[in-house]
């Protein structure tokens, strides 16, 4: 294709005019990337040489502003972004053309093979541009592999067995007891039965067995599903994975949430700088979400996340509820106020318009009116969450040692009681 002969032809004239592929390091701790459950790819090369590898093929992208590179960073990061020059804010400092991305459109207009193609059309036609995503890169990092058009992309990816040991998808349910009590174990279990239901009906489909074989395994589908969950960036209502731009890790610096929007050309999508960067400065981004969102489909929790609350997400109108009693005027109220659901979520913190709407909610449940003061329902609702959290009886000593993944969990709670201990505070 021309994607393909574009991109070899890059590389080559790249390494002839460099002669040298080396990447001054961040960090003196570099990762090798190891074998997985699946067959490891990319087992022999050492995570530096993957980036070399792909700065090249970044460079083939063509991308019409490009002033950052990926670089090994270390210290549990694995691989970021860099600035290749000073950065003002406000400055974009990634544009990408539409072709240099991985979305439902390019995919559907590179197409190579029909048996895929027939299958993705028929996804397509369903709405569920999801899967289109999803299938046709577990086929490019499956079946393709190195002769894929994206593979020195997908080789840097992470792999199968570190998404089992971070990614809460792959955890057993026990593991999450750590987060007992809080709604934020029920958010997590419901994701991971929500995708243990997609692939159960995938893996029935003789469409997807006949262009997949022995490929289509649960491990490989749900590593495709988390690369969506965990890299997709949004623009135009629609999800991107977008090679070098999905490398910049996130922190809670800067004050300005990322965005990506499509350019006044309307033929690229460009991302403009939130903080201040000189070159060779990571380049960082705060992506506005609460912790149990990072840690759900990131692996990862912020500490002190300005942009964190606490999930409630079993509030519901119930039979024996004042507002079942006259369901026709609930259904108006519910409706005048903004919901549509008989069982909305809530993320609270102090001082957020969330605690006034989660209280609206609880006047119609309890067959309040609008005017009345509520402040004694919140409280019972916030008091009943510390009580199960309490009742867990979970505890840290001192002398043992925990995974990381345990140690956000733990974190997340204390941060949960904090932030409802400081509103019941504000109740009083």
């Amino acid at each position: 294709t021309a994607l393909r002969f574009r991109v070899n032809e890059k590389i080559i004239l790249d390494r002839l005019a460099q002669n040298d592929f080396a990447v001054n390091e961040i960090a003196s701790d570099v990762h090798e990337v190891g074998s997985t459950t699946c067959t490891s790819d990319t087992s022999s090369n050492s995570l530096q040489e993957l980036v070399n590898e792909f700065n090249l093929f970044a460079n083939s992208l063509g991308f019409p502003v490009h002033h950052m590179e990926a670089r090994v960073i270390g210290n549990g990061l694995r691989v970021g972004a860099v600035a290749t020059k000073d950065l003002d804010i406000g400055e974009i400092y990634h544009s990408i053309p539409n072709e240099s991305v991985i979305c439902s459109n390019t995919i559907m207009s590179n197409l190579e093979s029909n048996e895929l193609k027939m299958l993705l059309q028929s996804v397509l036609s369903s709405g569920d541009e999801f899967h289109v995503l999803l299938l046709y890169i577990l086929h490019e990092r499956f079946v393709m592999k190195e002769k894929s058009n994206w593979w020195p992309y997908l080789q840097i990816l992470p792999e199968i067995r570190e998404f089992q040991h971070n990614s809460p998808l792959w955890f057993d349910e026990d593991k999450l007891d750590l987060l007992a009590g809080s709604d934020a174990r029920n958010e997590i279990v419901n994701y991971q039965r929500n995708v243990a239901r997609k692939f159960s009906q995938m893996i029935q489909s003789n469409e997807v067995l006949r262009v997949f074989g022995a490929v289509f395994t649960r491990d490989n589908y749900y590593w495709a599903h988390s690369i969506i969950d965990s890299r997709a960036i949004w623009w135009d209502n629609t999800r991107h994975l977008v090679p070098l731009l999905d490398l910049v890790n996130c922190s809670k610096e800067p004050s300005i949430i990322h965005r990506t929007d499509v350019g006044t050309d309307g033929k690229s999508a460009e991302t403009r700088a939130t903080l201040t960067y000189k070159e060779g400065d990571q380049i960082v981004e705060n992506y506005g979400q609460p912790n149990y969102i990072y840690f759900m489909y990131h692996g990862f929790i912020l500490d002190q996340n300005p942009h964190d609350c606490v999930l409630f997400n079993n509030i519901r109108i119930n039979q024996d509820d004042e507002a079942a009693k006259d369901m026709d005027q609930t259904h108006q109220r519910l409706s005048t106020a903004g919901f549509r659901s008989y069982n909305p979520s809530f993320c609270i913190k102090d001082g957020d318009e969330s605690i006034g709407s989660m209280a609206q909610f609880l006047r119609i449940k309890h067959g309040r009116t609008d005017e009345e003061n509520i402040s004694d329902l919140i409280a019972q609702t916030l008091a009943d969450r510390l009580s199960r959290i309490h009742a867990v009886g979970r505890t840290k000593q001192s002398d043992v040692k925990t995974h990381y993944a345990e140690n956000c969990m733990l974190q997340m709670v204390n941060a949960e009681q904090s932030i409802i201990s400081s509103i019941l505070n504000q109740l009083q």
